[in-house]
């Protein structure tokens, strides 16, 4: 399982494309992601390590679920803190896209500043982040995750998730 992660800022939002093997892809139930083929986004726009989850933490998750003769990618922000009122399922402020070919699949995610409590990052910004990916097929599930492992306190908090400077690009 050796998946590929990218991110970026542009004037649209947080942008995240990720890259991993999938095999046998079922139609899962995208509200209980955790149990299907998925990718976790973790944003902390305060830059402030803390224990559990702070009012500017957020966490999203992306299912690819079929629709027709292709997929979609469902969005959806976990109530975490008090950054979102309530989980926000199907969540159409994210725009998503997924491929499936040849045995890999490509999903690519753009997280506008709205969905991250209006915060834009300027030069020298310091957000807290972490990504979690897990590929299920039918013979067994694949998982990896920056910067720790989920089972090793990915989600406990944002101390455990790893520092992202953001540096102007001419």
């Amino acid at each position: 399982f050796a998946p590929k992660v990218e991110w970026s800022w542009n004037s649209e939002g947080l942008q995240v494309a990720a890259e991993i093997p999938v095999t046998g892809l079922q139609q899962p139930d995208p509200r209980s992601f955790w149990d299907w083929t998925n990718l976790e986004v973790l944003v902390d726009t305060s830059g402030k390590a803390q224990e559990g989850w702070g009012d500017q933490s957020h966490q999203f998750w992306f299912v690819p679920v079929k629709e027709g003769q292709g997929w979609r990618l469902y969005a959806g922000e976990w109530k975490r803190g008090s950054a979102v009122t309530g989980t926000i399922y199907d969540d159409a402020r994210c725009r998503t896209a997924v491929r499936v070919q040849e045995g890999r699949m490509t999903l690519e995610i753009l997280l506008p500043a709205v969905v991250l409590g209006g915060h834009v990052p300027v030069s020298g910004t310091t957000w807290l982040a972490a990504v979690s990916l897990q590929a299920v097929s039918p013979t067994g599930r694949a998982s990896a995750a920056w910067p720790t492992a989920k089972a090793s306190g990915l989600l406990d908090g944002t101390g455990s998730w790893g520092t992202v400077r953001f540096v102007a690009q001419d």
